[in-house]
């Protein structure tokens, strides 16, 4: 009886022995194998509320490309959104405006060959600005041959930048800062600038709902050619229709204040008040097209204006 047990205990040692081997002999986790595991962590983390922002630090995220392109244009409502970081944007199109002067049955025509807007993202928080347009004017006038013109040039180019400022939270707006500075030493003679030209506006946002959303600003600029400030404002109705085609209905103005001789505010101003319309098809994430239209409502507005432009996204 002795004899049987001694032979079961010895044969009991001998297979964890050979168990022990085994698992000393087994290769450990690979590195990929527990960042994956870390990631499914994380993951799981998130799907029980916490945000990836909360867990992975900004410095660490891969900028979001797969998100459809945010613009300003075609219409006159700057948008609160900024480039992702590190990813460059370029905004270009042109544009035709038509007036009459009556007192010289001249027919005006003021021709934006090349308007191209290109944005580089810093951070989140900021956006780098340059703005650089081709321009032309050509007046026909029927009764007076000598006020006949016809002239084009580089309009003055102006760097700026975009700044962040808060989410959009209830009724409180999603808000960004615009500011740029027009630079008198590039350009036509007949077109830019004499001299620094500073202009800002506050952009903001709410969403009405999952097809509607009114955009706003408010801002001001100097012509860079007198001390006389222009008051700003745009007001913009966004209306999604069908899947990558969106329009938008639009009212915006410039209050120029009127100064005499001695430069100083005489408490009146001229308005020049206008409204528009257009639409936007997304090609891509990345790819955008436009086009729009509009009138003018003031006495000094111009009668009619049209634009097409094409807007692009890329990394750096």
């Amino acid at each position: 009886m002795k004899k049987n047990l001694y032979h079961l205990l010895f044969a009991l040692l001998c297979v964890v022995e050979v168990n022990a081997q085994n698992v000393l002999m087994t290769d450990p986790p690979s590195a990929p194998d527990l960042f994956q595991q870390a990631d499914t962590m994380v993951n799981m983390i998130a799907y029980n509320g916490e945000t990836i922002d909360e867990i992975i630090p900004e410095s660490s995220q891969v900028p979001p490309t797969t998100t459809p392109i945010a613009t300003d244009r075609p219409d006159q409502t700057e948008c609160p959104f900024l480039v992702p970081p590190k990813m460059f944007q370029i905004e270009t199109g042109a544009s035709v405006e038509y007036d009459k002067d009556p007192s010289t049955s001249s027919k005006i025509k003021n021709y934006t060959y090349n308007t191209t807007l290109l944005k580089y993202g810093i951070s989140r928080q900021w956006e780098f600005r340059f703005i650089a347009e081709y321009l032309g004017t050509k007046i026909t006038s029927r009764t007076d041959r000598t006020l006949n013109r016809n002239v084009s040039g580089m309009n003055s180019i102006a760097v700026g930048t975009k700044i962040f400022i808060c989410e959009e939270r209830g009724i409180i707006p999603k808000v960004a800062l615009l500011a740029h500075l027009e630079l008198p030493y590039f350009g036509s003679s007949q077109f830019k600038v004499k001299h620094l030209a500073p202009r800002f506006r506050f952009s903001m946002q709410n969403t009405l709902s999952e097809r509607f959303t009114l955009s706003y600003n408010v801002g001001g600029e100097w012509d860079g050619d007198s001390q006389n400030a222009t008051i700003i404002y745009t007001a913009s109705l966004g209306i999604s229709l069908v899947r990558n085609l969106n329009m938008f209905i639009e009212a915006y103005g410039f209050m120029t204040e009127n100064s005499n001789v001695e430069n100083e505010f005489s408490g009146s101003f001229t308005n020049d008040h206008r409204a528009d319309a257009g639409f936007t098809y997304l090609i891509k994430n990345n790819l955008q097209l436009d086009v729009s239209g509009g009138i003018g409502i003031s006495k000094v507005s111009p009668d009619s204006f049209l634009s097409c432009g094409l807007s692009w996204r890329f990394p750096q």
